[in-house]
């Protein structure tokens, strides 16, 4: 029987046939970690991005996924990302997925066939409002460029923005001293007026939202 000749005496006893199954078992045990492993880390989408149900440009987008929402990575294919993301809906209004429960922080916008992906998790009631809200995971397929696992970088930049365009017309404001859904009407308004692209008023708003008086302790996670 051949043996496999090596300096480390371990490799010097092991049959070559055996070498080889033990090699392919080594591989088959740690890829699956290194799959886990992504699919435990949060991304964010570094901008508003569309969202389809098949890894292809040729497939109609059935979504909208907002700038700094979180997500989780489930799969690669090249230039696309298979992703995970939940959040909150409305009754009545299964289309919009919002990052938490009476605060109108946009997520996903569905299309109206979309919205039967929706994977319900959990509702609870406001005791305020009466609203009923559930939570739903949503599964896509995004494009590999539009995500990053550095928060603070987005929130850089919003900041940025903010410091340099929202102060032409009045004293810059400090996030907390709103509600988010407060900013969210105060950026309906003064978005417009920065000249700034809706996109990057979305970013901004995404921030102000995140860092408002009823939110800064629910930093945008998944």
């Amino acid at each position: 029987m051949n043996v496999i000749q090596h300096h480390d005496p371990l490799f010097r006893v092991i049959p070559r046939p055996f070498f080889l199954i033990f090699i392919i078992a080594i591989t088959l045990q740690f890829t699956p970690l290194l799959t886990t492993a992504e699919g435990a880390k949060p991304f964010f989408t570094n901008r508003t991005v569309k969202v389809r149900l098949q890894p292809d440009k040729s497939d109609k987008p059935v979504g909208r996924l907002f700038v700094a929402s979180p997500l989780r990575v489930l799969d690669r294919k090249p230039g696309w990302l298979r992703v995970s993301l939940k959040g909150w809906y409305q009754e009545g209004a299964k289309r919009v997925l919002y990052a938490l429960p009476g605060k109108r922080i946009f997520t996903l916008v569905l299309g109206r066939s979309a919205a039967a992906e929706l994977r319900e998790l959990t509702s609870q009631t406001d005791g305020d409002t009466g609203l009923t809200w559930t939570e739903a995971v949503f599964e896509g397929w995004i494009q590999d460029q539009a995500i990053t696992d550095d928060l603070d970088s987005i929130w850089s930049a919003a900041w940025d923005l903010f410091a340099t365009r929202c102060t032409v017309c009045h004293q810059r404001r400090i996030p907390d001293k709103y509600t988010a859904n407060q900013w969210g009407a105060l950026l309906k308004v003064m978005g417009p007026r920065t000249g700034l692209p809706k996109d990057d008023q979305q970013l901004i708003l995404k921030y102000l939202q995140h860092h408002a008086r009823d939110t800064i302790d629910n930093q945008a996670s998944n």
